[in-house]
């Protein structure tokens, strides 16, 4: 998928959530390419009464508790199995982040 087409999903995930919990967001998010593309930032601009953005700090997955989970995700389920085609994959995946409950301190990811 390019930057493009992830930047467009990523906003439209965004609103989708916003509608679904209907208040104001603040979100923390890595540093990939579709989260500071121009369109982006454009979005975060113009629909600041609702969103407010921030970055992690370049180089610290350790702070990013995203990470947590996908290494959580690959130590149980895929680094230790093959996968038949990638349905079969997403559906593996969606029936293990089901039943598994990811429990850490938020607390840890907020001292910058």
């Amino acid at each position: 998928m390019t930057n493009e087409k992830n930047t467009d999903s990523f906003l439209k995930s965004l609103i989708k959530f916003k509608i679904d919990i209907g208040r104001k967001i603040f979100l923390i998010m890595d540093r990939a390419p579709w989260h500071k593309s121009k369109k982006a930032l454009e979005f975060f601009q113009k629909n600041k009464y609702w969103l407010q953005t921030a970055l992690f700090p370049p180089a610290t997955p350790d702070r990013n508790p995203t990470e947590y989970c996908w290494k959580i995700t690959r130590e149980d389920l895929t680094s230790i199995k093959s996968f038949k085609n990638l349905k079969v994959l997403k559906e593996e995946l969606d029936e293990y982040w089901e039943k598994h409950s990811f429990t850490h301190k938020m607390s840890h990811y907020l001292k910058w």
